[in-house]
């Protein structure tokens, strides 16, 4: 519909709308831009007139005043005026909806070169452009820029890119006619590119410069001088040019010079052997871990094991799968290493019947295990952690039994073996005792100069002896005024949730002493126990019946290992296992070691009067406690007063601080008193007897499932191993 219009200039447009009785908004709209029909052509082949300055109502009004426009209309137009005719380059402007603006305070210049730029934002507005006026003796314009002009026009309804490419003065605009003849075919080609993409973006609606014109130098400048991308058709970006050539030659260069010095490195470093297959060194799998996908490797044979293991959940398998199937980490052949040890033969056999080793055989099988490890490598420093973990999960891929259940956050089967996050573990302690005594120079970091360490400090550990009412909340204070008895359990019980948080800080703070904590919430006396087991629940959600539920089964093994060893048959004293096997514990693991400040005055033996003191029948109870009290040589921790004899034990009380005592229920069992004793060390946040710590920290942490808050304090893996697999 369009196409009868396109020769129109801006002026004759506007009357033959004029003519049509258009609103006088749609004439504003033209005289403002200077639309010609030329433009109203191009603007006509987008398909909405509304993006181009026009309100909805005025593009439709638009429309059909154009459709209606007869030929005798047409021919009314005066015909004597002269077309105005300005490149499309410098005065259409792009916004970014893509309508096209006359640049009305810009007129074509004598004096103005072809190559001058001019830039849009987003909205169209010119960024910089040089204004200049006509001078009177302006020349006509050039016959190859009305031929540019009736080219782009004629491609009315295509792409402004085809348009330019597909028409014989591409150039015009962009270059006068001496300077095109001047181009050589290869400047005619690059400059076309240059002039394609440039009407490609601005169809876009983006902002762009005038492209540069290259007539008249060598090829080779334009080459090295080119900065368009390849998508420019710029010959200088093929792959075949000299620039590209010369920067491939390069990088092969510094590629064979890069892999002489790792083919170097490589040949000094000595091999890992692992199944008769040869293993590369740790610097070579350092770098394969940057390549990525990694495959995975088949698991050995020997280590097969873990797979079908009943000793291990789908979580350990998965971690030993894991680091198995990965091809950077390094796997060791068990079985292999310790057969040609000819001093380890009853160790071994042991091994491979039972499927795991203890004490003084276990100990002598991981040291022959880093022993290997250092033949493996040509100074001893260089035996690294991954070389030491991964030894550990080739022990506990071929005997499952080695594995443990996680204790700590973070936990694997084999971190008792060897823990890498902070290198401890049975091969851990081997490799830094070979450490001690290599007469190589150690790999150490900076570290400071203990001689020049000042003597410590003394911390006062004196703990106050009451908490001011002041420290106390309202809830608090009414909490002590409440009798325990039977109608007030519910309300006490309410109020005792209510203000945990405000005793927790109180009791965590470690100010005061224990009969202070008592004294200022004496409902933890209450109810026999039960707010002392209440309070707990609390602290340990889901934990409170672990100790109920596995150590009547534990302690039966205990005692059977006891009985098979002369030097703790002597600590099966009471009728009760449950008993016997706390004492047993306490002389199985290794004896504690005074450590720190409070533990300069607690006895280091594991006295068993320090957990239960056994009391005739008819005793006082409360002298019983006044008595011990006096007769102390060390502080006093919680413990049970049992009241009977060997065989039959009648009643139990709990002793916590200076006299205060909970009497238990009548009938208690052992188990069930032992159960209170450990969670009124958590309650009241109550530092382990000396003696008993160990002992202690082995039932927290193996059966309550509570970590030591010092991850890297032992949690004694080894011994319970050994006693589940009793």
């Amino acid at each position: 519909m369009y196409e009868r219009f396109k020769n129109l200039t801006e002026n004759q447009l506007l009357a033959l709308l004029k003519s049509l009785n258009v609103s006088s908004r749609i004439l504003e709209t033209f005289e403002k831009q200077n639309i010609a029909g030329r433009h109203l052509a191009r603007i006509a082949s987008s398909g909405d007139l509304s993006k181009f300055g026009f309100s909805l109502g005025d593009a439709f009004d638009l429309e059909d005043a154009l459709a209606n426009c007869t030929t005798s209309s047409l021919q009314t137009v005066d015909k004597d005026q002269q077309p105005k005719l300005v490149p499309d380059c410098e005065s259409d402007k792009c916004n970014k909806n893509g309508s096209l603006f006359s640049a009305t305070n810009t007129e074509v210049s004598s004096n103005a070169t072809d190559s001058e730029s001019v830039e849009c934002d987003l909205r169209g507005s010119p960024l910089s452009a040089k204004h200049s006026k006509a001078s009177e003796n302006q020349p006509e314009v050039s016959e190859t820029l009305t031929k540019h002009t009736e080219a782009s026009e004629n491609q009315t309804g295509t792409d402004d890119s085809e348009t330019a490419g597909s028409s014989h003065d591409i150039f015009i605009g962009f270059a006068s006619a001496d300077e095109v003849s001047r181009m050589t075919p290869y400047h005619k080609e690059v400059n076309t590119a240059r002039i394609n993409k440039y009407f490609e973006l601005k169809s876009k609606g983006l902002s762009v410069k005038k492209p540069f014109m290259d007539f008249d130098s060598p090829p080779k400048t334009a080459k090295r001088k080119s900065h368009h991308s390849k998508e420019n058709m710029d010959p200088a970006s093929s792959d075949d040019s000299p620039l590209k050539k010369r920067k491939k030659c390069d990088d092969d260069k510094r590629d064979g010079r890069k892999a002489s010095k790792l083919k170097k490195d490589s040949s000094q470093t000595n091999e890992v052997k692992v199944s008769g297959k040869e293993q590369g060194s740790e610097s070579s799998r350092k770098r394969d871990k940057k390549s990525k996908p990694q495959s995975k490797q088949p698991i050995l044979d020997c280590h097969q094991a873990f797979i079908d293991s009943d000793n291990l959940d789908k979580f350990q398998k998965a971690f030993i799968r894991h680091h198995l199937e990965s091809p950077v980490n390094f796997v060791y052949n068990v079985n292999d290493i310790l057969k040609d040890r000819e001093d380890l033969e009853d160790d071994v056999e042991i091994l491979l019947r039972d499927g795991i080793l203890f004490k003084k055989a276990l100990s002598a099988v991981l040291q022959a295990l880093v022993e290997h490890l250092y033949t493996l490598v040509r100074s001893p420093n260089l035996v690294s952690p991954d070389m030491r973990e991964g030894m550990a999960v080739s022990i506990v891929a071929s005997f499952p039994k080695f594995a443990q259940k996680p204790v700590k956050e973070g936990d694997k089967p084999w971190t008792w073996l060897y823990n890498r996050d902070n290198n401890t573990g049975k091969i851990a302690n081997i490799v830094q005792n070979k450490q001690r005594n290599q007469t190589a120079k150690r790999l150490r970091g900076g570290g400071s100069d203990k001689r020049k360490r000042g003597p410590k400090e003394v911390i006062n550990i004196e703990l106050e002896k009451s908490i001011p009412d002041s420290e106390l909340s309202k809830e608090a204070s009414f909490l002590r005024y409440l009798v325990d008895n039977d109608s007030n359990k519910p309300e006490i019980e309410a109020k005792m949730r209510s203000t945990y948080d405000e005793r927790r800080e109180l009791i965590n703070s470690g100010k005061y002493n224990t009969n202070a904590l008592l004294v200022a919430f004496p409902c933890l006396k209450s109810y026999k126990g039960q707010m002392i087991d209440l309070e707990f629940k609390i602290l340990h959600s889901g934990k409170e019946h672990k100790f109920l539920m596995n150590w009547r089964g534990l302690a039966k093994k205990i005692v059977a290992i006891a009985e098979g060893n002369s030097k703790l048959q002597s600590c099966l004293k009471f009728k009760d296992d449950a008993l016997n096997a706390m004492l047993i514990l306490a002389k199985y693991l290794p004896k504690p070691k005074r450590v720190y400040q409070w533990e300069n005055k607690m006895n280091p033996d594991a006295d068993f009067d320090d957990i239960v003191q056994l009391e005739p029948l008819g005793t006082n109870i409360q002298n019983a406690i006044e008595t011990k009290r006096e007769n102390a040589k060390y502080p006093i921790q919680p413990y049970l007063l049992a009241v009977g004899t060997k065989d039959e034990i009648k009643s139990w009380s709990l002793v916590l601080g200076d006299s205060q005592s909970i009497g238990l229920p009548a009938n208690t069992e052992p188990t069930q008193a032992l159960d209170l004793l450990l969670k009124s060390f958590y309650v009241l946040n109550v530092h382990f007897p000396l003696g008993w710590k160990h002992a202690y920290r082995f039932i927290f942490s193996h059966i309550f499932e509570i970590p030591p808050e010092n991850t890297r304090l032992s949690v004694f893996t080894e011994e319970w191993l050994l006693i589940n697999n009793h």
